[in-house]
């Protein structure tokens, strides 16, 4: 599993941008601790293996749809 915040960490690497991140434990479901992302399923039911990393994934998206620079 990948939690949440790894991939926000990945994406402030990618963008170059840093905001101050509050974590507000009250407005999680009640049947989570942390918010993760998980594959563990799809590869088990249809053998499914990601061929590109989540890290890769993040920066073609970051690339595609970055707001313009001034």
């Amino acid at each position: 599993m990948i939690p949440v915040r790894q991939i926000l960490d990945t994406l402030c690497e990618i963008s170059g941008i840093h905001p101050e991140v509050q974590i507000s434990p009250d407005l999680y479901r009640p049947n989570q601790d942390r918010p993760s992302y998980d594959t563990t399923r799809i590869r088990q039911h249809v053998g499914w293996t990601p061929e590109i990393t989540l890290p890769e994934t993040l920066a073609t998206l970051y690339a595609t749809f970055r707001p313009p620079r001034p």
